[in-house]
């Protein structure tokens, strides 16, 4: 039982890591953030899909999150947010001129963050 869960789970992965190299193989690159606050961000986007890569190298004392905004967005459409467990709904408009707020702790933090036109 233990070894099927772990094959299942490591099929998973290797199919989500392979759906987001292919992703950003064939996509539009943005930087969003590139050391303010000392987080580094990247956006790709391609068709109704983008992929948000947040890093955080090194935590500082009373660090902040960042409030990032995206682009390449359509502004009248409506984007599922995939972030830390958690699904939110903004508009295109939304995510472009307010932006989205990240916060990351802990040195060499990173998370992937997934939006989806819907």
């Amino acid at each position: 039982m233990e070894l099927r869960i772990q094959y299942s789970l490591q099929l998973h992965f290797l199919d989500s890591f392979e759906y987001s190299i292919l992703l950003l193989q064939i996509s539009n690159f943005y930087i969003l953030v590139l050391q303010i606050d000392n987080y580094s961000i990247y956006q790709y986007n391609k068709d109704d899909e983008s992929l948000l890569f947040v890093f955080l190298p090194q935590s500082l004392i009373g660090h902040r999150g960042v409030t990032v905004k995206l682009r390449g967005l359509e502004n009248y459409s409506k984007y599922l947010i995939k972030i830390n467990d958690e699904e939110i709904i903004k508009s295109g408009s939304y995510l472009m001129n307010r932006g989205l707020d990240i916060r990351l702790s802990g040195d060499y933090s990173s998370e992937i963050i997934k939006v989806n036109r819907i």
